[in-house]
């Protein structure tokens, strides 16, 4: 199970967007679909993982026309096996 209190730092976020941190901060500040930050002080912020993970996810079915869960089942049937067994050892010991 996903650690639901992950959170990423602006640069993690740039960096899992593929982006420089300027244009990041230039999205953030357009793109009124992004999650909101976490405000810890006034240079202290960050996003919880699962937003950002989503927001990816929505953008990406968006642009293909598709549904986000659509999306992610079909992410899931290629993902490499290593992966989902990964996943399944991990969903077996958190039992």
């Amino acid at each position: 199970m996903p650690n639901v209190y992950a959170q990423l730092r602006a640069e993690q976020v740039a960096d899992r967007l593929g982006i420089s941190l300027s244009t990041f901060n230039r999205l953030i500040k357009t793109e009124t679909s992004f999650p909101k930050p976490i405000k810890y002080s006034s240079r202290w912020v960050a996003w919880f993982e699962l937003e950002v993970n989503d927001w990816i996810l929505r953008k990406a079915a968006e642009q293909r026309g598709v549904e986000p869960e659509v999306l992610l089942s079909h992410l899931r049937e290629i993902a490499p096996q290593s992966e989902q067994q990964s996943e399944q050892f991990n969903q077996i010991g958190a039992a």
